[in-house]
This record gives C-alpha cells, structure tokens and sequence, in this order.
C-alpha cells in the first residue's frame, strides 16, 4: 500500500477515537496485504475436444510472499479472503497481442493464435466461478471441488507427504543414452538441457520453504538408478554428507539436510533413460500407499522422455485387476482402491530440450500434451521452462516459492472460451486478468512478450484433441 493511504488510515483511526464512535474495532495495519496474482497453469475440463471451459490455478501472493488462501485476512478489510472473492473478482481483458502496446481498451476476452502462426482472432474468456483447492480435494467431472467443508479441514489438517521426482537421465548433461540409437554413448555438451544443475538449487531452495511439519521424499526418474531407494540404515545413525558419502533415501522424512544430501547424489549421477511409468508407479506403491496418513503431492522434474512410448505408456488405461497399465489412473482414480480421500496432484515442471539434443539425438523440443493431461488429470499443473535458467531466475519471481505456494492449494478459476469454436490444434491464449481483492486490482498479463526471448512467453497453451 503507498504512504498516502497508510496515511489516511491512521488519520482516519484517530478521528474515530476522538469522536468517540461506539465501534472499537481497529485495522491492524501491520497485517500483509494482497501484492501480486500469478496464474501457475490452466486445465481444459470435461471434453478435450471442444475446451469451451477451461479450470485456471491461481495464486494470490501476500506481501511476504507466502500464499494468500481463504482463511487469509486483509488489513484494508474486516473480511476473509475467502469472504470477498468470487467471479466477479476476476476479470480478462484483451492485451497488447491484440490490440497493440499504445492501447488500453479495456476490452473483455482473450486473443488467440495456432502454434507456429502469427495470424490473430479474438475469442470469448469469462470466468464462471471460483472456489480455493488443495492437495487432496476431490473435482466432479464439470471441473468444480466436490470435497465438503468438514472433509477440507481433515485433509488440510494432515501434513503434507511432498515427493520430489527428478528426472534424472542422461539427457540432462547431453548424453543419448537410448540402447538402440545410432549415437547412443554419444556426449555433446551443447545438447545439455540443464548442465549447471539448477533443477537441484530449485529444489533445495524448495525444502527451505516447506513447511517445518511437511515430509520430504526423493525418487529417481531413471534407469541408472532405482526409482525408490531403500533406507539401509536410519538416515540419523549415518556419517556425515560429504563429497564421499552422498546418499539417497526415499524413506519421507522431516530432515531437509538428508533431503538436501539425496538431492546431490542425485545430482552426479545422470545417466540412462527416462523410465517415468515405472517410477511413477512404484512412487505410488511404495511411498504414497506406505504413508497413507500423510497428505500427498508430487513435484515431478522432467526434460521428457528419450523415447515417445514412455510417456505413452504413462496414460494408457490401467487395469486395477491386473496391475497393468498406466501410472495416470493410480494417481488419479486409484484413491477409489484405496483409503485416499482424492487424487493425488502431480505438479509437472517440463523443462524444453536443447535444439541440438533435438537435431543429433532426435530428441523431442516443445510443449507435451500427454505430460499436460498428466499434470491436469490429477488436479495439479502443467509448467512448461524453455530453459534451465528459469529454474533459478524465473519471470515470475522465485519458482520455488511459487511451487511452494502451489503445493498448498490455489484459487480454481473455472472459465468459459470461444475455443470450442476453433478447430483442433495446438492454440496460445493471450489474455490479461485483472483481480479485484477489496479495493485494489492487481493485473496478470499473459502475452507473447519479446519474440527473440523465450521465456518472456506466459501465454496459455492448450492441446484442442
């Protein structure tokens, strides 16, 4: 808030005393306010061939950076977050993709561009309701949190089981690691998509923001190493992590410094392919279903997979009878099997291949709708990085504070769009939403930005089947 209207509060407070006005109630002006809206990721709902509804996760930022959630209070008003928004609250308007960077029109709706072209329409974008949505809460097939008020103070109340699967292949320093490929053992530095480890500074930054009650687990995306490693001795009862004696261990655990010393070893250990379906499952056999009692959420690391079938493999329908299947449907359906109350949300951090990866190794480069449905399927989010760099300086602020705030729970925007009247294909959505939170409206464009860079695009990005 300026100086000037602090200001005017505490003029205002001090008027109400000396006239002596029978309310006694005050505003605590130390309290933090409302700063900044960040949309994390938007999911389409119901049929993937129309997208006519879209389910937008919205992250509200008070100014200390920490998440600003229903029970949040804010010093301008004697209300609850919760209390004040609606989908009034929010508004999209179209921005300069549409209408030019010396314009403000103010005009309601969203511009929208297939993938690769550059020609522009302008499409309907309306926001139908909004509610707040955790770890743990169950959607209906309209796209709407089904869980009741009773069932949301259960689950919050547990502590959070947050699983951090890294991919961990050979991709990452630049080596083909597939057996039957032309240039397998092949190493070229340039084809690395994250040579300086900032996937590892990310998630350290990551364990220092948590929680001190949230359980930490680490599991391999790998074929070099298993996926969930035993615990040979208590973790506690172990020499120091040093150079010599980095270790992992998938048992969940409070100590961030046996997180920190797993997410190292990790770290000098790329190598093989990535083996996502099978690590996810047996992430969710071994770690989520051993720790029933915990409230589960993974963060899943990928610079995608080697080969296409992998991810395939990880959608394809699962057969509880036979245990055969895709990894998709345990996390989630598979709470109907089991004492899980509702999905378990995959936060999917996709990070773009090098285009020398792409070139020599053949490599897929771009957005994966199949990692989208994924992220979406569960109730998470899919985040796409076009670099490394992003990890530890993102436009958006620090990503690790921002997965942070999105591992507890963002405001689920349920939005009407003209996509359903476009054709299928590869569509980005340009559009600004402006938030209104009691008397200020705090703005979030989402636009192409400077074409010779990037990661300057926050676009929307939607896969129309």
């Amino acid at each position: 808030m300026r100086s000037l209207d602090r200001l005017f509060i505490g003029v205002l407070v001090s008027l109400v005393t000396i006239l002596g006005c029978d309310s006694t109630v005050a505003i605590d002006t130390t309290r933090p306010s409302v700063r900044k809206a960040i949309v994390y990721g938007a999911c389409g709902v119901g049929d993937q061939s129309t997208l006519s509804q879209v389910r937008m996760s919205v992250l509200l930022e008070a100014d200390d950076g920490s998440a600003a959630d229903p029970s949040f209070q804010l010093f301008e008003q004697e209300r609850l977050l919760g209390e004040l928004m609606s989908a009034e609250s929010f508004k999209f308007e179209l921005n300069s993709d549409a209408v030019g960077t010396d314009a403000n029109a103010g005009i309601p709706g969203a511009t929208v561009t297939r993938d690769g072209a550059t020609e522009t329409q302008n499409i309907a974008f309306n926001a139908n309701s909004v509610d707040y949505a955790a770890p743990g809460y169950a959607y209906n097939e309209n796209g709407t949190v089904e869980t009741n008020v009773n069932e949301r103070a259960a689950i919050d109340g547990k502590s959070k089981l947050v699983i951090f699967a890294v991919d961990n292949s050979g991709s990452l320093i630049g080596l083909d690691s597939r057996q039957n490929s032309e240039t397998a053992g092949t190493y070229i530095e340039a084809a690395a998509s994250d040579r300086g480890d900032n996937r590892q500074v990310m998630f350290e930054d990551l364990l220092d923001v948590l929680r001190p009650n949230d359980y930490v687990a680490l599991a391999n995306i790998g074929t070099d190493s298993p996926s969930v490693s035993p615990c040979v001795l208590p973790m506690t009862t172990l020499p120091a992590c040093e150079p010599n004696n980095l270790r992992m261990c998938s048992e969940p655990t409070l100590n961030r410094a046996d997180a920190e010393c797993g997410l190292r070893a990790m770290a000098r250990k790329e190598g093989g392919v990535t083996n996502m379906n099978d690590s996810l499952k047996r992430i969710y056999n071994e770690i989520i279903m051993n720790n029933a009692d915990l409230n589960p959420v993974v963060v899943l690391f990928t610079d995608g997979a080697e080969e296409d079938e992998e991810i395939d493999a990880v959608i394809a329908p699962f057969d509880f009878e036979t245990n055969l299947g895709g990894a998709l449907d345990l996390y989630a359906r598979g709470y109907e099997r089991n004492v899980l109350s509702g999905p378990v949300p995959i936060l999917v951090l996709h990070l773009d291949q090098k285009g020398v990866a792409n070139a020599d190794f053949g490599f897929r480069m771009g957005r994966d709708q199949r990692l989208m449905k994924l992220a979406c399927d569960t109730g998470g989010d899919y985040l796409f990085l076009e670099t490394a760099e992003e990890m530890t300086s993102s436009r958006l602020g620090s990503l690790s504070r921002i997965i942070r705030n999105r591992i507890y729970g963002s405001w689920s925007v349920l939005t009407e769009t003209g996509l359903g009247e476009l054709d299928q294909d590869d569509w980005f959505v340009s559009t600004t939403m402006k938030v209104t939170v009691g008397e200020k409206v705090i703005p979030f464009a989402m636009e192409r930005g400077d074409v010779l860079d990037p990661t300057a695009d926050s676009r929307l990005w939607f896969s129309k089947q």
